[in-house]
């Protein structure tokens, strides 16, 4: 049966009052100057079908790869602290001679300092990324990330470690960049399932990383004395390897897709109208930028996701069906088991091991609820400039949490389940559950 998405579609006059032709306008989204010239059409369900698939099959394994190296990446600091990386960089302080102390201080700030660098980077570097072609800047991210995975072959000292990983801090710019990629080629409906296949590369790469990265540091040869530096050398190589495929094979939209035809490209951009929030649009608009701050969603999904980062302790990773009609509805049961998990690993005793356990792979299901909330954003924003607003404000305030949280969890409340800790993720929680209420 024939399909028509968008009647009601009035394109921008493409001449003047004297007839003469207008150039473009910088100002109007790419999606309908492509549409401008070109007369509506219909297709079957059964076209669009195919197309979707065509799509998937195209850009969804090489978001999967990304995320999956991207999170080999970021987990192979934590391994290389395991295999000398302290030691050989000197990421300690002695506290006491005799009996002998010594800090990890260095190290902690070592692990936090990305977080810094995502803050201060995040709203400028998308700001920029408004006027550039989203597939190229995605491929360019990946070539980033293994740029610095490879510079932590060179550094020698605390200094050094902390400049690089200020800077490797920015290439976490990705995870919006691809939620602004991602309304670009899908309906709001069919979202949620593409972002946690893209963010389902994070579990696969924890799991495969850490087997990867326990075999390359028995690599002999130039770094035998310091194998954790092959963790970066191999995952560097590979990242830049993978992203020259990448923006080869990764369009920079649909109307400029070259696996698609004429008539596929029409579609693809025609079939999202019903989504409301554009493609992208190369020029900044203060006014969208007021439009974010007097938003409440900002407020509500801010909320939410330092709540979510911030109880990032309890983080596991799941991946289940969503049901895109009720994604708030999702988020708010997917928070539910972590307020049990949590409460576990809190009153129980310390020696009921199993107990704890089973309290942390209950927790897991927080993934679901960070799932269901990025894809809120990727289909309730609209406006160019109001999405990289949006995606900025949220980022930052998620990785504060991030920050926030280990401070939280005091060591000498260990022994009492950290009970300062765990309160207040429990509160949190709490304050998520009523502003997805609030958001509904």
């Amino acid at each position: 049966m024939a399909k028509l998405e968008i009647q009601n579609f009035t394109p921008i006059a493409t001449q003047n009052e004297d007839g003469e032709a207008q150039k473009p306008r910088n100002d109007v989204d790419d999606a309908k100057t492509f549409l401008d010239d070109r007369e509506q059409i219909s297709w079957t369900d059964e076209e669009e079908r195919r197309l979707v698939r065509k799509i998937d099959m195209r850009l969804v394994p090489l978001m999967f790869f990304a995320g999956l190296l991207e999170y080999m990446d970021s987990q192979g600091f934590g391994i290389a602290a395991l295999f000398g990386m302290i030691q050989n960089l000197e990421l300690y302080t002695i506290v006491s001679i005799n009996p002998l102390i010594t800090s990890t201080n260095k190290y902690s700030w070592c692990v936090s300092i990305p977080a810094f660098g995502s803050v201060v980077s995040q709203y400028p570097l998308l700001a920029v990324i408004q006027y550039l072609p989203l597939g190229k800047v995605a491929g360019v991210i990946i070539v980033y990330s293994g740029f610095f995975a490879l510079m932590m072959i060179i550094v020698n000292d605390f200094a050094s470690t902390m400049i690089v990983r200020f800077f490797y801090g920015f290439q976490v710019v990705g995870t919006p960049v691809n939620l602004l990629l991602t309304p670009m080629w899908w309906k709001s409906s069919e979202q949620p399932l593409r972002i946690a296949i893209r963010f389902a590369g994070a579990p696969v790469g924890s799991l495969f990383g850490q087997v990867f990265n326990y075999g390359v540091i028995h690599l002999k040869g130039k770094y035998e004395d310091s194998p954790w530096r092959w963790i970066y050398v191999v995952v560097g190589s590979f990242s830049l390897a993978f992203s020259v495929i990448f923006l080869i094979l990764f369009p920079d939209s649909p109307m400029k897709a070259k696996f698609l035809n004429d008539r596929d490209r029409q579609i693809a951009v025609q079939r999202l109208q019903g989504n409301n929030t554009g493609i992208q649009t190369p020029k900044f608009k203060l006014e969208q930028v007021w439009e974010t701050l007097v938003d409440p969603q900002l407020y509500l999904i801010t909320t939410i996701l330092f709540t979510v980062a911030f109880a990032n302790q309890a983080f596991g990773r799941l991946i289940s069906q969503h049901f895109p009609n009720h994604r708030i509805l999702n988020a708010m049961l997917f928070f539910l088991p972590p307020i049990a998990g949590n409460a576990l690993m809190w009153k129980l005793p310390r020696d009921d091991r199993y107990g704890i356990l089973a309290g942390l792979y209950i927790s897991i299901t927080f993934y679901g609820s960070y799932i269901q909330v990025l894809s809120l954003i990727t289909s309730n924003v609209a406006g160019y400039t109001k999405k990289i607003t949006f995606h900025a404000i949220v980022s930052t305030f998620a990785y504060v949490g991030a920050i926030a949280s280990p401070f939280a969890f005091k060591g000498q409340e260990a022994a009492q389940g950290y009970p300062t800790g765990m309160s207040t993720v429990l509160g949190l929680i709490v304050v998520g559950e009523i502003c997805l209420l609030l958001l509904w």
